[in-house]
Order: structure tokens, then C-alpha cells, then sequence
């Protein structure tokens, strides 16, 4: 071989080398074997065995450089090293930044689980100080360590578990040193990889915190956020936010999320009471500068462990790490994260926390902000709605009812009651009292109920002096001799705090607002002053109810004088009375007295009538004698004829409207119920209003107030109804064209006015009025009718009732050439009616539709022996529903027994 070919091969193989990144002592060594004297001889022993550790390095080159993670690259080491070295078991040992105190360790066997002496500060500092590989004995294997370098920085050791130590001779530890070289310049690469991955997902996670934390409005949103994002870092089992309260010596519970799906019997008690923040434990933390890792058993074990941490340490935590909150004006807080397993965690996952609890206190402070801003606004709406609720009442009885469900919403109380003070002193009389969980009075406080009161009493005394309510701890209380028997009950009824606020009238006590609670919330500033409004209102309404009541006492002796003197009158006015008051009504038939008597009775009153009729029959004049006969007399009585007026306008005839309200609206209209307002509107027709305007008609009998077309203002009424109609309304009700709700509202007091047919002993009466009114109208001296023509008006059916007399009569005497009215030209019943009309002497009998429907219904039912319902019953028979048959049983005034 040339000289020439040897150090071609040389130079190839020292590229090689180069590929290897080997030192420069590396390469001094390598060179010195290839230049040695045997390398002229390829057969030699040394070049054989230099290529061999040449291809060796080649190979482990290749087979770790792309590796991104320390796990794969520890399993190809695993197979890769045993080619050149004699080992049970790799492990690679690492702390690249936090230092040898957070250890990173990765291991094929189990013999690392054992070797925790390992890792003593003695060995480690031996490895640090060696420049070749160091061997540890123990009772089973040696452990290879060669220091796994970033520069000049030891940041860990590769350790090979050996039962053959002999193996390892210079020249192999020497091997094993160029090899961890190599090694080493692999981890550091994974290690900055992954700083550089875990930065960008802590900033992600921090950036995706602050975006979600910007929303948050509540307190379980922000825990909410909190547990899920930091999930993804820490295998956390429960997270809590301890604040400091408002009298900054004791702190509670403000949050806790847990995954426990069972909890022990105290956990509410536990995470619902206040604990001292000078308990040597939260107030170091809460002042700390980085975050705490504590050990809950360690804790426990040298006895001063806190109540909630022993609590979770008996749920299964082992360690929590905790970090304060603070803002720039205070400390507010510790923010907690519980692990289940006795984690191990780096300096950077500590740093993220830290940046997580700087994000919650901003978000924190804000929620404080925005729960004091709708605090503040739920305590406006309260005071609001206490004062409205308030402004109902009429009676001092009533008052906690009303304002209760209100003051229950701002402070929780279990019973609360109104006591005054006698004129004397001496006595505290109970105006009212109420349990706080309903308006019920309390059994053993009953209003009217008199105590012994002693102005010398310490907490009333303070509260005199106290121009805001005071607050009492009740087990304090309780320990002097002296209480009340109303304090007594209380407190064996559970009640330990007692707030009394002083109900003043001018420079004097007249009594107190007092209200117990079972716990001990210990309202502050705010909250009392607060409750000083809301005595502030009660005192205000009790005092103007108080004036009420003896303004009411008044009025009751003077109404006491009024109704004598009424009775007084109604006896006189009885004594004067006679049947013929009703002068506009002509005649005497039995059936027109009846009518008499309901008038009499129905006038005084001002319920609503309905003026049932045949056309003609004189409802309207029915309605004119009943306003005549009832205490408005004086006022006016204003009638609508529903049947008149078009559909479009009736409404605003009605209720009237505004100027503008709709086209042709040019000015401001008074309906008919404002201008009947403290009269009488009689609807005429009433069975021809359209359904909408029913229901609005409803609406105003039921509101007593309309409100004009167009307008917004509501305007009350007191008008009284009186309606008349000529159909059957409760036929109408059940075609479904009348509201049966509006039926029952108007029908309060029916008036059925006979028919004329049915009063035939008024006929003559009627005709010698109407001749004589319209012999004046005309200026005729017409004075009587002959018999003849009398028996033919008396035996006429008159189907147009009354008013169809009236025109008989005016048109006979303007027909009529002498004194005396002869002849009679009636009206073709045939064609008007259908009934035939002959004298009474053909012996035909002239009956009603209704008579005959009569009847023909009787001799129905008593074919069926009364059954109405069935196959065989009279409706199946008549064809038509047996609901439709019944309203006709009902209206014909057919009993159910008949002969």
C-alpha cells in the first residue's frame, strides 16, 4: 500500500471523526493510533479495533441525533451501548436548571427504584469533580457514572448498572467518556427543545387565562376557568381561594372546586367557618415572595396543621402548593392547588403559578368590584321595593308582610317583630311579629302581647345612644340575668345574634325593630345602615298608619250617627211609597207589579242589572226607573244602543280617544263611561256588541278603568252598568257568540220584562194613554176607541209588544176622521208572524213559539220517560245535542217532574 493510499484511508476515516463531533483530545488520540507504526499493516490488531470504535461511534451518531425526547433516546441507548459495553441496566440522570435538589430521572429497570443513596451530595460532587467516569459499589451491582455536560456545566449522569466491573477498564471508560460526549450535545438539544415548547404553552395557556379571566363576572366562573385551564399543566385533584374577611383577622373559604364525588360529614361546616389569620401558618404564606410546596403529611406531623388542610389531608391530598394573592392595596388571599401524589414540580411550573395567581387577583378585584357595584344595586331595588310595598299596606298588622320577602333577600333572619314602648315606660307592647321563612304570625309572639320593658336594660340603652342599629351576640347575652321574655324564647329557639334598630319619633323612643338570626352574620357598616333606611321607612308608614287608624276610629263613630239617621229615613220613605212612583210606567197587571217589587229592590243597590225583553216591552224605561229610585238619581244616565252604532266606531263612543288616535281623530273625545262616571250607562242591545269589544268591555267591568284610544294614561271609573237585551244570551254564550265570562259578569241581577200578550188586563190602560198623548200631538179631540176595536187590540198577539201598540194607536188617530176611534187597521200577523189570527169565539187557541216549543218538549220527554240522554232519550229523538235540550229545559221552565 502507498503512502499515498494510507493517508487517503486515514483522511477518510478522520472525516468520520469530524462527523462525529469528536474533541479535540478525541481526535489527538485517534491520530495517534492511525499514525502509529502498525498502521502501515491494515491486519493489525490496533487498526482493526480503532475502525471497530470508529464504526461503534458511527452508529450511535446515527442512531440518537434525531431523537427529539429522552425517552426514546434512553431505549436506544439501551440497544445501541450494549455493542461496545457490558451493563444490566441504563439510566440517565438529570437537573439541566434548577439544580441537583429537582432531579430528573429515567431508568429501563428497577434496580433505580432502590438507589436513592445515589443521588447523595458526596457522590455527586465526586462525579462533578472527575474528568473519566466514576464507579459506585453497592451490595448487588457497580454503577458506571460518566457527567452528562452543557459546556462546561455538569447537568446530569449516565449510569450503567454492571455485574462485571472488571470490564471496564481505561481504555473502556475512556470509550464510554467520547460516547457520553456525544450524548450530552443530544440532551442538551432535546432539553432546549422542550424549554422552548413548554415556554410557548406556558404563554399560550397565560394569554388564554387572561382572555377568559377578562369575561369573568362571577366568583364559580372564575374557579370554573381556573380548574380547567390548569388541568392541562398539573395533575391537580382540587383547587380553593382562601380570602381575608372584612375585619382582616379571620379568613374563610371564598371558593373550592373539588372532583370528590363523596365528601365527610363536616365538609360544609368546614369550608363555611372563619378561621384567624394569625394562625402562624396563613399569615407566613400570605406574605410569602414565591410560591409554598407543602407536604400535608409533614404538616400534620408536627401538629400545627390548619383545619382545612387537615380536612383535605383526610380526603387523600398529600401535597398542595400555595401562592398568595395581592393586589397593590392588599393582600387578599392564598390560592391553593391540591395533588393527590407527592408531585415533583420545576422551578418553571412554579413560575406559571405565580403568573396564574397575579392574573386571579386582577380578576378577583375585579369581581369584588363588580359584585359590590350589583350589590349596591340589588340593595336600591330592595329599599324600592320595600317602599312600594310599604305604601299598600293598611293596617301596622301587615307591615312585616310586606316588607319581609324583600329584607330577606338582603340579610338572612329567622324571625323579626315590631314592639312600642308604653306612655308610662314600663311596658314593651308587640305591634307585629313574623318568622322570617313565611308571612305567618308567630305562635308565641301574638300582637297585642305585653312584656315588662325597663329603659335600663344594656342593650336597649345602647341602642338609645346609638344612632345606628346595634348588633348582639346572643350567647353573651344570655349570660346575664336580667332578659326579656321575648330575647328567652328566641334564643331557645335557636337565635344567636339579635340586631335592634330604634323606631323614633321625634327625640323619643316608641319603640323598636327587632330581628334574630341563628347565625352569627355580623352585618358591617354598610349593612346597617341599610337596615336604618329600612327602619327609617317603617317608622315613617307605621306613624302615618297609626294617624290612619285614629282618623278611621273617627269616621267609624260619625259612620255609626249616618246609618241611624239612614234607617230613620228608609222606614219614612217605606211609610210614603206606593206602587204608582213609577209614573212613566202605565199599568196594573200582576205581571208589571212583580216587576214593581224587583225595581224596589234592585235601586238602592249598585250592582249591575240585565234587563231581559221581547223588542217594544220598555227596557229602556225599566232602566230609567231603577237610576230614578237609586242614590245616584242626581247624576246622569247615559245610553248607548249597541245595535246603532258600526263596529269601527262603538269602541271609541265607548271609551273615547285622543286627538290623533286614528284618521279623522281631530280632537280629544270623552267616551259614554267617562262622561256616566258616578252615574248609570245603560248598554241597549247589549247581545249585539262584536267579541273583541266584549272582551274589552269585560276588562273595564272588572278594572273599573278604561283607557282612551290613543292614550296612555288609565282613568278609573265608578259607573254602574244596566244592560237590556232582546235575545236569549245564554243561547248566545253556547253558539259561542257571546263570552260566557262577560254572561256571568252582567248577569249579577236579571229584570224579565214580560210580553204585552202575557199582560192583556194593561191593554186598555195602554190604549187610553196612547190615544190621549198622540189626540194632544195631533190636535185632535179624540177621547175613546169603541168596544169592538178594544176587544180586537186586547186579542191581538202583539208581537212588537208595546211599541208595536204605540204606532197602532198614532197611526188610527191620524186616520181616524171622528171622536171616536171605529175601525182598527192591525197588521198581517200572517205575514209578520206566521200565526193565524181569528176571534175568540172560532175556539183556536193562539199560542207563543215558546209555548208551542213547550209542549212539543213535554209531550217529547214524557215519551221517554223523562231520559234525555241515549239512544232512546229526547235529544236522540229531536236530533240536536243534549246540552242544546237541557239550556232549553232550563229556559222554558220545564221541571224534570211533571204529571
Amino acid at each position: 500500500m502507498t503512502i499515498y493510499r494510507r493517508f487517503a484511508k486515514v483522511g477518510r476515516y478522520f472525516a468520520i471523526i469530524k462527523r462525529l463531533s469528536l474533541s479535540v483530545n478525541d481526535l489527538y488520540n485517534f491520530g495517534f493510533i492511525l499514525f502509529n507504526a502498525d498502521i502501515v499493516n491494515a491486519n493489525s490488531t490496533p487498526f482493526r479495533e480503532t475502525l471497530q470504535t470508529i464504526d461503534f461511534l458511527l452508529s450511535v451518531s446515527n442512531g440518537i441525533t434525531s431523537i427529539r425526547d429522552k425517552k426514546t433516546l434512553l431505549n436506544v441507548l439501551q440497544y445501541k451501548l450494549k455493542e461496545a459495553f457490558l451493563f444490566k441496566d441504563i439510566a440517565i440522570h438529570l437537573y439541566p436548571f434548577e439544580g441537583p435538589d429537582e432531579i430528573e430521572c429515567l431508568y429501563t429497570g428497577r434496580d433505580m427504584e432502590n438507589m436513592s443513596d445515589l443521588f447523595e451530595n458526596e457522590f455527586i460532587a465526586k462525579v462533578r469533580n472527575a474528568t473519566v467516569p466514576q464507579i459506585l459499589h453497592t451490595d448487588a451491582l457497580s454503577v458506571i457514572c460518566t457527567p452528562i455536560r452543557n459546556k462546561e456545566t455538569i447537568i446530569g449522569e449516565l449510569l450503567l448498572f454492571t455485574v462485571n466491573e472488571e470490564a471496564y477498564t481505561p481504555d473502556v471508560l475512556s470509550l464510554l467518556q467520547l460516547v457520553t460526549n456525544h450524548i450530552s450535545a443530544v440532551i442538551c438539544n432535546i432539553l432546549a427543545q422542550e424549554q422552548i415548547a413548554e415556554r410557548e404553552q406556558e404563554r399560550a395557556i397565560l394569554l388564554s387565562l387572561s382572555n377568559d379571566l377578562a369575561s369573568v363576572r362571577s366568583k364559580n366562573d372564575l374557579l370554573q376557568i381556573i380548574h380547567r385551564k390548569i388541568k392541562k399543566i398539573f395533575p391537580i385533584r382540587n383547587v380553593s381561594i382562601n380570602l381575608v374577611n372584612e375585619d382582616s383577622i379571620t379568613y374563610s373559604q371564598y371558593l373550592v372546586v373539588t372532583e370528590d364525588a363523596l365528601q365527610p360529614v363536616n365538609y360544609e361546616n368546614v369550608i363555611t367557618n372563619s378561621y384567624p389569620v394569625n394562625d402562624g401558618f396563613f399569615n407566613k404564606l400570605l406574605y410569602a415572595a414565591d410560591p409554598a410546596i407543602i407536604d400535608l403529611e409533614a404538616l400534620a406531623a408536627t401538629g400545627s396543621i390548619p383545619v382545612f388542610m387537615k380536612f383535605m389531608l383526610e380526603t387523600g391530598i398529600k401535597k398542595a402548593v400555595i401562592v398568595p394573592l395581592r393586589t397593590e392595596a392588599k393582600q387578599l388571599g392564598l390560592f391553593t392547588l391540591f395533588f393527590e401524589e407527592k408531585v415533583v414540580l420545576r422551578r418553571r411550573q412554579l413560575n406559571l403559578i405565580n403568573g396564574i395567581s397575579y392574573q386571579l387577583s386582577i380578576a378577583l378585584a375585579n369581581i369584588f368590584a363588580n359584585e359590590d357595584l350589583e350589590q349596591r344595586n340589588k340593595e336600591k331595588a330592595v329599599l324600592l321595593s320595600i317602599s312600594n310595598a310599604i305604601a299598600t299596606v293598611r293596617n301596622k298588622e301587615h307591615l312585616l308582610d310586606a316588607i319581609n320577602p324583600f329584607f330577606s333577600q338582603l340579610f338572612p333572619f329567622s324571625y323579626d317583630l315590631i314592639g312600642s314602648i308604653s306612655a308610662d315606660g314600663n311596658k314593651f307592647n308587640i305591634v307585629t311579629a313574623r318568622s322570617g321563612k313565611q308571612a305567618d304570625p308567630l305562635a308565641s309572639f301574638q300582637e297585642g302581647d305585653v312584656w315588662q320593658y325597663s329603659r335600663e336594660y344594656e342593650p336597649f340603652r345602647e341602642v338609645v345612644a346609638s344612632p345606628h342599629p346595634v348588633v348582639f351576640d346572643l350567647d353573651t347575652l344570655m349570660k346575664e340575668r336580667h332578659n326579656p321574655d321575648f330575647l328567652k324564647w328566641a334564643y331557645v329557639q335557636g337565635a344567636r345574634e339579635m340586631i335592634i334598630a330604634a323606631i323614633r319619633s321625634k327625640d323619643k323612643i316608641w319603640g323598636y325593630f327587632i330581628f334574630f338570626s341563628q347565625k352569627k352574620n355580623r352585618p358591617d357598616h354598610n349593612q346597617l345602615s341599610i337596615i336604618q333606611s329600612i327602619t327609617t321607612q317603617l317608622t315613617t308608614a307605621l306613624f302615618n298608619l297609626l294617624s290612619t287608624e285614629k282618623v278611621e276610629k273617627q269616621l267609624l263613630e260619625i259612620r255609626t250617627y249616618k246609618e241611624k239617621l239612614e234607617m230613620e229615613n228608609m222606614y219614612l220613605q217605606e211609610e210614603i211609597g206606593t206602587v204608582y212612583n213609577y209614573t212613566e210606567i202605565v199599568g196594573n197587571s200582576p205581571e208589571l207589579q212583580q216587576v214593581f217589587q224587583v225595581i224596589k229592590q234592585v235601586s238602592p243597590s249598585d250592582s249591575t242589572v240585565l234587563i231581559l225583553g221581547e223588542t217594544g216591552t220598555g227596557k229602556e224605561l225599566i232602566a230609567r226607573a231603577i237610576h230614578s229610585n237609586s242614590g245616584s238619581k242626581g247624576k246622569m244616565m247615559v245610553k248607548v244602543n249597541c245595535a246603532t252604532l258600526p263596529a269601527n266606531l262603538i269602541e271609541s263612543e265607548l271609551f273615547g280617544h285622543e286627538r290623533g288616535s286614528f284618521t279623522g281623530a281631530t280632537e280629544q273625545r270623552i267616551g259614554k263611561f267617562e262622561l256616566a262616571n258616578n252615574g248609570v250607562l245603560f248598554l241597549d242591545e247589549i247581545g249585539e256588541l262584536s267579541l273583541e269589544l266584549q272582551s274589552k268591555l269585560l276588562r273595564v267591568l272588572q278594572e273599573k278603568e278604561i283607557e282612551r284610544i290613543g292614550g296612555k294614561k288609565t282613568i278609573r271609573l265608578n259607573v254602574r252598568i244596566i244592560a237590556a237585551t232582546n235575545r236569549n244570551l245564554w243561547d248566545e254564550v253556547q253558539q259561542g257568540r257571546f263570552r260566557d265570562d262577560l254572561y256571568y259578569r252582567l248577569n249579577v241581577f236579571p229584570v224579565e220584562l214580560p210580553p204585552l200578550r202575557n199582560r192583556k188586563d194593561d191593554i186598555p190602560l195602554l190604549v187610553n194613554h196612547f190615544v190621549n198623548r198622540y189626540s194632544r200631538k195631533t190636535g185632535r179631540e179624540i177621547k175613546q176607541v169603541t168596544q169592538k176595536v178594544m176587544t180586537q187590540l186586547v186579542e191581538y198577539s202583539w208581537p212588537g209588544n208595546i211599541r208595536e201598540l204605540e204606532h197602532v194607536i198614532e197611526r188610527s188617530v191620524i186616520m181616524n176622521p171622528g171622536p171616536v176611534i171605529k175601525d182598527l187597521v192591525l197588521p198581517s200577523e200572517t205575514k209578520k208572524s206566521g200565526v193565524h189570527i181569528t176571534s175568540a169565539n172560532s175556539g183556536f187557541e193562539v199560542k207563543t213559539i215558546d209555548e208551542m216549543e213547550r209542549d212539543y218538549i213535554l209531550s217529547i220527554l214524557k215519551r221517554c220517560n223523562g231520559r234525555i240522554y241515549g239512544e232512546r232519550g229526547a235529544a236522540a229523538l229531536l236530533k240536536i245535542p243534549p246540552t242544546t235540550l237541557n239550556s232549553k229545559i232550563k229556559k222554558l221552565g220545564i221541571k224534570r217532574v211533571h204529571d
